[in-house]
């Protein structure tokens, strides 16, 4: 958030018909030459346009990037922004920036008594040298003339690439997010930035981008050459992502996957978005070193993983976690919740209840292969979301709430109302979501 904003966030109180007063903000300059705001949050006023390396420097650019952000009085009622200036070794100081008027046209800073701040004095009480604060300092009360540095000469912006001018997308013209993108889309409208594509040709599914993701997948050099060159950048990203792992574990993972086979009746992955088909389940090849209780639990029920990592797949269908674990937990089976969100043992006693009160429900888990010291490969399981279908009572549905620390994740439920978008042309989201079979309530905790 810029000064600008952060003006403009305040509760404005009028103390009179005009002008309006801002609250009182305070920014802290530290010996490090940074801004902080109250919450501890920092602020550069110099954009990033150019480097203040002295405490007059940047005094007066926290000074005058205030004054510029309050609107002129000709334009807007008159503004009022006491805020309290605190330096290193000097006691703060309440400066009340008024906005520009017609009398001061670059606006003024008085103290709480009204009369003039001369920050060239104030950088001087912080440590600042007299002949610096003289040449950086450019007081807008005080009629000091203005320094080189209060208005940087700030470079021409380069103009804005093709995709993002305006026109660039058509309707019917064929695009990618990338980088590595393999399911291209068909522009079907385009309303300001916003671009609806098909994602689905299947079912005619639409979403909605900003045109700054999407490229053209032919016929585009600036889109074709830009996609390829995010295309290599992730290539790079990945080569180095994966040696964080053993190059004897990625061979074995390797091995694994190759010798994984769809089970009876599965097909391959036929879904077009990317994500697993529920038509399809796995079980490990003969050739795979699983525990026997592992080949027992999940064969026919693993999915493809999405999991960026070596992982042998990922369960959600509805089998018995508490049983595994208490059959299996030291025989090369370990359940692990790695983010600081919450805790296995959490998630274990929310699991627990749901099953106890009768519910349908499952947890979402990743299988990570785990090479075990006699050669084997055991498993670690990653559970990231707990799913119950169909409607949970309200004492349930609190209980586990007060378990996990959260409440359910915006998916479809009988007591959720589908939020409106309007910029997305010919799809209704104000109507209230109506209960049907596929209702569901989801805890999601990964991430």
């Amino acid at each position: 958030m810029n000064i600008r904003q952060l003006f403009r966030s305040r509760r404005r109180t009028a103390i009179a018909p005009e002008p309006y007063v801002y609250d009182t903000i305070t920014l802290t300059v530290t010996d490090g030459l940074e801004v902080l705001r109250a919450d501890g949050s920092t602020w550069d006023p110099c954009k990033g346009t150019h480097e203040c390396r002295t405490l007059a420097q940047l005094l007066n650019c926290v000074v005058w990037e205030s004054l510029a952000s309050i609107p002129p009085a000709p334009q807007f009622e008159p503004h009022i922004a006491p805020t309290r200036i605190v330096l290193p070794g000097v006691e703060s100081v309440v400066a009340v920036f008024y906005g520009p008027d017609e009398d001061f046209p670059s606006g003024r800073t008085l103290d709480e008594s009204g009369r003039p701040v001369c920050w060239r004095a104030l950088a001087e009480a912080a440590g600042a040298p007299a002949a610096d604060a003289a040449e950086s300092i450019g007081c807008p009360s005080c009629q000091h003339p203005p320094p080189a540095t209060t208005a940087p000469v700030i470079p021409a912006q380069p103009p804005a690439p093709a995709w993002e001018q305006d026109g660039h997308f058509q309707v019917g013209d064929t695009v990618q997010i990338p980088p590595a993108d393999p399911f291209p889309a068909k522009v079907v409208w385009v309303e300001g930035d916003r671009v609806g594509i098909v994602t689905n040709p299947a079912n005619g599914a639409q979403a909605n981008a900003s045109r700054e993701h999407l490229r053209h997948v032919t016929g585009c050099a600036p889109c074709t050459a830009d996609a390829a060159a995010q295309d290599d950048a992730e290539g790079e990203r990945e080569r180095t992502y994966w040696e964080q792992w053993p190059a004897e574990h990625r061979e074995l993972h390797d091995a694994v996957m190759e010798d994984m086979q769809l089970t009876a009746g599965s097909v391959p992955n036929l879904s077009v978005c990317g994500h697993p088909s529920n038509h399809t389940r796995y079980k490990f090849g003969p050739n795979t070193p699983v525990r026997e209780w592992m080949r027992t639990e999940f064969d026919g029920h693993m999915v493809a993983s999405e999991s960026p990592s070596l992982a042998l797949g990922r369960i959600w269908d509805p089998i018995d976690w508490l049983r595994i674990e208490r059959e299996h937990g030291d025989d090369g089976l370990t359940i692990t919740v790695p983010w600081e969100t919450t805790t296995w043992p959490t998630v274990r006693s929310a699991y627990a209840l749901a099953r106890e009160a009768g519910l349908d429900v499952v947890l979402d888990v990743d299988l990570e292969m785990d090479p075990l010291d006699d050669g084997t490969v055991g498993v670690d399981v990653i559970p990231t979301l707990m799913l119950v279908k169909g409607v949970v009572p309200d004492e349930v549905e609190e209980q586990i709430n007060a378990i996990l620390g959260r409440t359910p994740e915006s998916y479809p439920h009988s007591r959720v109302l589908r939020p409106s978008y309007p910029d997305r042309p010919g799809i209704d989201y104000s109507a209230p979501y109506k209960h049907d079979t596929d209702d569901q309530t989801m805890w999601f905790w990964a991430g």
